[in-house]
């Protein structure tokens, strides 16, 4: 496809409704889509895959919430690139993303070996990956290009390879509570993405107003009541509790939005990662503001 009127064109047909009076007002968007098709056919020169394809899989890729010219900023083009030619069964761009990352995920998969044979799962977790069915994409089409495509790839295929997992043995429990039984999947989360989860927790919590801030220290790390937290502000204890409830959503919502930009994970998956470390939150608050933050 040419660098001319046809890229907006097709563009904007993709577009969500939310971006696309936006866009339709922007005098650059033609420009800008040729400057970001030419970046990322310079960074894959190997990979033939039309503009006419990539341009409505990164059309639906924006995310909703964020100002169309915003998010087009905001997007890592060359990976979105890759991911959207696997998902549309480019052998090429598939060696090449292997190359890079096959190592990373097969790695990840070592802890699985003990119930789960190495090969097999591996070959499993690929299909499921980078195979399309009938019914469903492949999951790399769910990249969305907002965070790292390797931890989104480390973060799916654990995620397959528990769901294999218990498929191959029912009695591993799909969640546990009461600190006795253990939990794969939050096992998981800890041991591969532990520092992502630390940055994203440290983001989070510095993106907190002063008072939130506060509210969560002297609630988690000084143990404070919501009585004396009243106390504290000169506020009724039923205001207090609401302030800490206040605190701890909007905590829960800027660990939300730093974790999806960080791995690329789409959100069904940051919501089912997020009920699984909600259980240890007030334990992550304590050892966060122990180090005086």
């Amino acid at each position: 496809m040419a660098h001319g009127e046809p890229l907006r064109t097709t563009f904007l047909l993709h577009a969500s409704a939310a971006h696309r009076a936006e866009l339709e007002r922007w005098p650059g968007l033609n420009d800008a889509l040729g400057q970001i098709c030419a970046m990322a056919t310079a960074a894959w020169p190997t990979i033939a895959m039309d503009h006419g394809a990539f341009l409505p899989h990164m059309a639906r890729h924006l995310p909703p919430e964020v100002p169309a010219v915003q998010s087009l900023a905001l997007l890592r083009i060359e990976e979105l690139y890759l991911a959207c030619a696997c998902a549309l069964g480019n052998e090429t761009a598939l060696g090449e993303l292997l190359a890079l990352h096959g190592s990373a995920i097969r790695g990840s998969l070592r802890r699985f070996a003990r119930q789960l044979d190495l090969d097999e799962l591996t070959q499993q977790v690929h299909a499921k990956l980078f195979v399309s069915e009938v019914a469903a994409p492949a999951r790399i089409a769910h990249y969305s290009g907002r965070g790292s495509l390797r931890g989104f790839l480390l973060v799916t295929a654990g995620r397959v390879a528990l769901s294999l997992l218990r498929k191959a043995n029912p009695e591993v429990p799909a969640d546990s509570r009461d600190g006795r039984t253990p939990d794969p999947e939050l096992d998981l989360i800890k041991q591969l993405y532990r520092s992502d989860f630390r940055a994203a927790f440290e983001t989070a919590v510095g993106r907190l107003s002063v008072r939130e801030r506060n509210l969560l220290r002297h609630t988690y790390f000084d143990g404070m009541t919501v009585d004396g937290l009243g106390a504290l502000y000169g506020v009724s204890r039923a205001t207090a509790a609401r302030w800490v409830a206040r605190a701890r959503k909007v905590l829960l919502d800027e660990l939300r939005a730093a974790l999806a930009d960080r791995l690329g994970a789409e959100t069904a998956e940051v919501e089912s990662m997020l009920l699984l470390v909600q259980s240890r939150l007030d334990v992550s608050l304590r050892t966060l503001f122990d180090r005086g933050t």
